[in-house]
């Protein structure tokens, strides 16, 4: 049981540091936005609900709640990673590495999905 909720703080964490790379190195994530997307309010959303995701993570009571809301974002970002995935240059690098970035998505919706099926408490 430590080790899930250890893995749940880490997750977590990397969601609030990731929500504010959004801000301070917005260029990092800039080739990743669908030319059809506003690169810049792309980030503030980005921002804005991974930071959400990630605190509501630490906190019991918002937990599952959050593991779905995470499974939710990540269902979202896959169709990207698969555009990624298929250009010419990928922004990640080589095509091989934004492939293994899609089965990295994949196990991440997973985690969301057990994260939510895990001990729902009440919200309200």
């Amino acid at each position: 049981m430590k080790i899930k909720k250890t893995f749940v703080h880490l997750i977590a964490g990397i969601m609030v540091l990731s929500s504010f790379a959004h801000i301070y190195s917005p260029e990092f994530y800039d080739g990743m936005v669908p030319p059809f997307l506003p690169v810049g309010l792309s980030h503030i959303l980005a921002f804005v609900v991974e930071l959400a995701i990630g605190i509501a993570l630490f906190v019991p009571r918002f937990r599952s709640l959050a593991g779905l809301a995470f499974m939710v974002l990540m269902l979202v970002f896959l169709p990207i990673h698969i555009w990624d995935a298929t250009r010419e240059n990928p922004v990640i690098g080589s095509r091989a590495v934004a492939y293994i970035r899609i089965g990295i998505q994949l196990f991440l919706i997973l985690l969301g999905f057990f994260i939510f099926k895990t001990k729902r408490k009440k919200v309200f």
